[in-house]
């Protein structure tokens, strides 16, 4: 079958998706609790008529309000709305001015060793979702149409452990916790371990109770390198550890780091990859934020049916 023809058949599996063209806007919240700044670029609907989901999307460490457009675009396209949310201290300002990629490199890596950076950075995503229901109340593109019951989390690398944190990992070996409550199903593209985990992972992992859709490739290496042993194998670790809710994870093959957050460099399939990450998290955010069972249906049955045969796909409950 080529693949123009499995595409179609992917959408008319994707029952819920119906593509509009997608507007988009920038703007910034700010927490007068802690004197911070949170930009954001919103993705929504042309014509917005009803109630949509809400998307809250968190950058790598280094990032900005413009990472994975593709997915806020596509997910926009399809009946959400987006914030790409900017967390100060871990963000582009961390790096910009450096002269050098070792200077670069440096930098990243002492913003991830401030326990602060971190901090505030699971402090934003409550907040944030506190600002959205506000816009429900108060925005005048907005308002009366921000599903504030479905809430949804997507994050890349760092952003990836924001989602997990978010979603109930503890963290300091299991003694904290930034559980956002309100968010009902998570992505977590390139996800990581936390610095020296305990030897019994439940500890951190066991208060997530939500679906989480684990995505790596076989090439997602570590770009600062900190770990000599480090194998793109242990992006894998968090979905084989939690035990206490619907879990699923896509291992893309010869897809990189840089693959997730949508860079067409050193990804030689990168074009189908991304296609592949679109789909496959459309269906599960229409699963589990919309109530779709078609789509939750799909994804477990069907959804390999569009992936090269070396990809990997497989869920648990």
């Amino acid at each position: 079958m080529n693949k123009t023809l499995l595409y179609i058949l992917v959408v008319l599996n994707l029952l819920s998706v119906s593509l509009v063209f997608g507007k988009t806007d920038y703007g910034k919240f700010y927490d007068e609790s802690r004197k911070r700044e949170i930009p954001y670029k919103v993705y929504y609907p042309d014509e917005l008529s009803g109630t949509y989901p809400i998307i809250i999307f968190s950058h790598g460490l280094g990032g900005s309000v413009e990472a994975a457009e593709y997915l806020g675009e596509y997910l926009s396209q399809n009946g959400y709305v987006c914030f790409h949310i900017q967390h100060l201290g871990s963000d582009e300002s961390v790096w910009k001015g450096a002269t050098t990629i070792k200077e670069v490199i440096k930098k990243l890596k002492e913003s991830i060793k401030d326990y602060e950076n971190a901090f505030n950075r699971f402090k934003d995503i409550p907040f944030v979702v506190d600002e959205i229901s506000k816009f429900n109340r108060n925005s005048d593109i907005f308002k009366g149409h921000l599903d504030t019951v479905n809430v949804g989390i997507i994050g890349h690398s760092y952003g990836a452990r924001s989602v997990l944190i978010a979603s109930g990992e503890k963290i300091n070996k299991g003694k904290y916790s930034f559980k956002e409550p309100r968010i009902k199903a998570g992505v977590v593209l390139s996800p990581n371990l936390p610095d020296n985990p305990p030897i019994d992972l439940s500890k951190i992992f066991n208060d997530i109770k939500i679906p989480l859709f684990h995505i790596t490739g076989t090439e997602d290496g570590d770009p600062l390198d900190r770990k000599s042993d480090f194998s793109p194998l242990q992006r894998t670790i968090p979905y084989h550890n939690i035990k206490t809710s619907a879990q699923y994870l896509l291992i893309l093959f010869k897809a990189v780091h840089s693959t997730f957050n949508g860079n067409k460099k050193d990804d030689p399939y990168i074009d189908e990859h991304l296609e592949s990450v679109k789909k496959g998290v459309t269906a599960f955010l229409n699963c589990y934020l919309k109530n779709n069972e078609n789509d939750g249906i799909w994804l477990k049955n069907d959804y390999k049916s569009i992936l090269n045969a070396k990809d990997t796909f497989e869920w648990k409950k």
